[in-house]
């Protein structure tokens, strides 16, 4: 008795195996990767995003302009192009142990003052 394969030896069928092993892979990761990213982002409290904010303001670090955004519990620190790597880090090292509550952004250009001490600031024209 001989028994006859079903599927064909050669180049096409080890391209065809291929391509159903690929197919799988990324099947599988798309549907892994999505619960693997919203496992469980740490929430931070109205104090602790105080705490991060007097600690960026601290950190004398210049160059930066930053706000609290309560809906996503970060700070989001603005960075121009003076501010170093270095200089990031020593903001998030002043945070201590909620510097995950740090947003980076980076944005190209220098910040400079439009406003000094004194100056009039009129509305409603």
């Amino acid at each position: 008795m001989r028994i006859k394969r079903s599927f064909p030896k050669g180049r096409i069928a080890r391209s065809a195996q291929l391509l159903v092993v690929t197919v799988g892979l990324i099947a599988a990761s798309a549907f892994a990767l999505p619960t693997a990213v919203s496992a469980s982002p740490q929430h931070y409290s109205a104090s602790q995003l105080s705490d991060v904010r007097a600690a960026v303001l601290q950190s004398g670090v210049e160059g930066i302009a930053w706000y609290v955004d309560s809906t996503a519990d970060r700070v989001v620190v603005t960075a121009d192009g003076s501010v170093s790597g270095a200089e990031i880090a020593t903001i998030k090292e002043t945070a201590g142990d909620n510097a995950g509550a740090i947003q980076i952004q980076r944005v190209a250009g220098v910040f400079t003052s439009l406003l000094s001490a004194g100056d009039a600031i009129y509305g409603g024209q």
